[in-house]
């Protein structure tokens, strides 16, 4: 889990744990056991009735302390009242994260809609043992999101205690908090090591051992919150100096990646698992081929007990007992070790307490679940207008529920209304994060939010019309957008408008009023000024507070335009929200789409310029299928600029999405780790590099042997030759586009663009005349084709920002530049240096 380099710290409540802030924590020291690297510390506490704590990852830069990885959890350590002064507690704990397959049923994709009907519970505790002389309590923790109502979690084991790995004598576990189930055994010392599994166990019956037993064992338990319990001895509260003896109890915690920290110097083998106290002998009923064989095997020889049969304590206390139960699934993998003690810990003493936290069951099958993934505007039907509708998601619910799916995901919903023409049916090019698209309204429940208000006679018959014209085999997009739009401004007209005096819409509009009104204003001067190119719109150009409100004061003549716009992003949001709540009641999780990018001429970026790096666009490298690369043209982000304000703009994003989707994909989700940045008078994708990372520098060109004063334009600038503009072009071609795009007797190769055509934009517009013949059409094209090859002839690239900052440019090797390389020295550097950057 850590790297050289890394380490790991403990922080908790209290301030001898930090107050839960890394920067104060207790970092933890490592070592090998064996194949395992063991992270631990010992803590000094004084006695409370818990703690909670919490791990992370850190590295340190500058002096600074860097958190790269926080666990999932937090941890609760309970301390039992029975404590004496000086007393040891260890506590093994288990890392664990997101990255773990049954982590994701805690997502509330799962627990608000799948796994709805699980009854979550919190707040419980496990009744506690109290540690005796000769003795350790052993309380064990574990965590299984996949458990059904009926089933419940237990622990069997090779010690009397967890029952000898016999089916119906198992260590019945307690819920506490959900996920979590605990238990509390009494194991002498004499007893480690001992082996253990634990089971999900779906049982008609439960009962816990009787409170005599207590009694007869000499042992008080105490019991949960609420119950009568045994009166305890006050905590201590002095502190003793010294390094094993400290303030109140000693706590050890230890952690390892993959499993619980194994401190014993002696573990087990598997396959010895039955071979530690309690073995079975001859005359226990159990083969001993069995016995000497695996937890699974033993399970499976196992004779039935009696009904009435109760489990005897051992040596250590009570033992809850698993009857009648109907089935046993026992967790995979090797068994579980609990060993005394951790390593290095001899001179502490024998610990009063050991505490498991072991993470998850190990299930050999997890959750599993089929869905359905589809464009809003492909789920088409009867009683849709042009294309599929949020309303026509509903008979898609039912489907899904009656067919045993569980989950819809569905393409981007938001506005991408940026031209005006069919480029705006491509829904990953957002004018708005917020914004729903007009496309998707169902025009017949527009007026569902008034009660007593039919929609008018005219307006439904104009609505059939338009369902019958444009149910088409395909969607016609301009023709649906203009129909809708100009169907809803109606219906806005005609008592739409009385939406806005419902409490409902009031506050919906207080919620939403900071995206709402610069959307609003933004629509409306596109359209004025034809073109949502905002740096195009002079004085509007740069929006602020006072624009906003004089744009969409009610004063205004042009008010209705705002009001409908406000309107009919109500109307939008009311029936998203209605497939939303439908789905989550048939238990369908409803699944959205977030694009990685925002397109250039949006209202973010109009709003809020800062957060985005403008001048540049992102995209994807040259792949198989596409030797230049992509150019998405989306600005990228300006994540120095986010992170002042702690990422404040993509909290509203993902906010704002969550109250119509329990789930979410992110679009190219490796785009916030890092992106494929490209210059923006680049067309296509093949002249970027990664943003962030590390780029080369002279000086390292410089010690791989390329010197010389002309060496950085030999590799940074496009290599172009006389035998290059024939091979392209052909001869009398080659001289005239030698004399129109080049000045000659420049450049490293005889040839440098003149500065108006230097970039790739510039070289993708050129176009024949209108009306042109076709050999002058193809002339253009092949020009075109050509001089974009000549462009992109280089090997290094300089970052726009800082020109000491190089990046190899992608495929190099394949570059007429590269092969015409004199010298092999550099030929073999510059190889190395791209596949360290691209691969390596």
């Amino acid at each position: 889990m850590t790297k050289w380099g890394q380490s790991i710290v403990v922080t908790g409540t209290g301030a001898l744990l930090g107050n839960m802030n890394y920067a104060k924590g207790v970092a933890l020291k490592c070592h090998h056991e064996k194949d395992a690297l063991v992270w631990e510390a010992l803590v000094c506490l004084p006695w409370q009735h818990y703690y909670k704590y919490r791990y992370a990852v850190v590295s340190y830069e500058d002096g600074q302390q860097v958190i790269e990885k926080e666990e999932l959890l937090e941890h609760t350590l309970l301390l039992h009242e029975g404590l004496s002064h000086g007393d040891v507690v260890e506590v093994m704990d288990t890392w664990c994260d997101r990255s773990y397959p049954g982590s994701i049923l805690s997502t509330s994709a799962f627990t608000k809609v799948i796994r709805q009907h699980k009854q979550i519970k919190s707040g419980g505790e496990a009744p506690q043992q109290q540690p005796a002389v000769g003795e350790a309590v052993v309380r064990f923790q574990v965590m299984d999101w996949m458990l059904e109502d009926g089933q419940v979690v237990s622990v069997t084991g090779s010690i009397p205690q967890l029952g000898m790995w016999q089916q119906d004598q198992m260590l019945l576990l307690t819920e506490t908090d959900t996920p979590c189930w605990e238990g509390e055994i009494r194991v002498p010392y004499s007893t480690f090591a001992f082996t253990y599994k634990y089971a999900v166990n779906t049982r008609s019956q439960a009962a816990s051992a009787a409170a005599a037993q207590a009694a007869t064992a000499g042992r008080r338990v105490r019991q949960p919150s609420g119950s009568p319990a045994s009166p305890t001895p006050a905590p201590p509260a002095a502190a003793v100096n010294g390094p094993a003896v400290l303030n109140g109890q000693l706590g050890r915690l230890g952690i390892t990646a993959n499993g619980p920290v194994s401190s014993s110097s002696s573990i087990m083998p598997a396959g010895a698992a039955a071979l530690g106290p309690g073995r079975p002998g001859p005359g226990s009923g159990i083969p001993q081929e069995a016995a000497a064989g695996s937890p699974a095997a033993y399970v499976a020889a196992m004779p039935p007990s009696p009904p009435q049969q109760q489990q005897q304590s051992g040596p250590g206390g009570i033992t809850a007992i698993m009857r009648n139960a109907t089935s046993t699934l026992l967790e995979i993998g090797e068994p579980r070790v609990c060993s005394l003690p951790l390593a290095g810990a001899a001179s502490m003493g024998a610990p009063a307490v050991v505490v498991r936290h072991d993470g998850f069951v190990r299930r050999d099958r997890l959750w599993r679940g089929a869905g359905l993934a589809l464009p809003v505007f492909s789920a088409r039907t009867f009683q849709s207008v042009g294309n599929g509708e949020f309303l026509d998601l509903l008979p898609v619910v039912d489907l899904a529920d009656t067919s045993g799916m569980r989950l819809i995901q569905v393409l981007p919903v938001n506005d991408t209304c940026v031209y005006n023409m069919w480029w705006d049916s491509y829904p990953y090019s957002s004018l708005s994060v917020h914004a729903l698209h007009p496309q998707y309204i169902a025009l017949r429940a527009a007026l569902d939010d008034l009660p007593g208000i039919s929609m008018p006679a005219d307006i439904a018959a104009e609505i059939e019309e338009a369902r019958v014209k444009l149910d088409g085999p395909v969607v016609n997009y301009e023709a649906t957008m203009a129909t809708k739009l100009r169907l809803a401004r109606r219906i806005f007209e005609a008592a739409g408008h009385k939406s806005l005096q419902t409490q409902e819409y009031r506050e919906w509009f207080v919620a939403s009023e900071s995206w709402l009104v610069p959307y609003a204003a933004f629509c409306f001067l596109r359209d004025l000024f034809g073109t949502a190119e905002h740096w195009n719109w002079g004085v509007m150009a740069t929006p602020t507070q006072e624009l906003l409100e004089r744009l969409t004061s009610p004063e205004q003549e042009w008010h209705n335009n705002i009001w409908c716009c406000y309107w009919l992003q109500y109307q939008l949001h009311r029936q998203l929200k209605q497939v939303s709540e439908y789905a989550a009641s048939r238990r369908v999780v409803l699944k959205g789409d977030l694009p990685i990018g925002v397109d250039k001429r949006s209202v973010d970026t109009w709003m809020e310029p800062h957060l985005f790096r403008m001048d540049k666009s992102t995209g994807s490298p040259p792949d198989f299928f596409d030797p230049n690369g992509q150019n998405w043209g989306f600005p990228t982000y300006n994540w120095e600029a986010m992170e002042e304000d702690g990422y404040a703009w993509w909290k509203r994003r993902l906010g704002h999405l969550s109250q119509y989707f329990h789930a979410y994909r992110i679009d190219h989700i490796l785009g916030f780790c890092r992106i494929w940045e490209i210059p923006g008078n680049c067309a296509t994708g093949l002249l970027g590099y990664f943003r962030p990372s590390i780029p080369l520098t002279v000086k390292e060109l410089e010690s791989r042997g390329m010197t010389g004063a002309d060496t950085l334009t030999r590799l940074t600038e496009p290599y172009v030759t006389k035998a290059l503009l024939n091979k392209l072009f052909g001869p009398q071609l080659a001289a005239e586009v030698a004399a129109r795009y080049f000045i000659e007797g420049e450049g490293p190769g005889g040839f440098r663009f003149r500065p108006e055509y230097f970039s790739e934009k510039a070289l993708w517009d050129l176009k024949a005349r209108p009306n042109s013949p076709d050999w002058l059409l193809e002339e253009v094209a092949i020009t075109r084709k050509g001089l974009l090859t000549l462009r992109q002839n280089l090997l290094i690239i300089r970052d726009p920002d800082n020109p000491e900052r190089l990046y190899p440019r992608f495929a190099l090797t394949s570059s007429t530049s590269y092969k015409e390389l004199p010298d092999a020295g550099w030929k073999a550097a510059l190889s190395q240096l791209h596949d360290d950057y691209f691969y390596r």
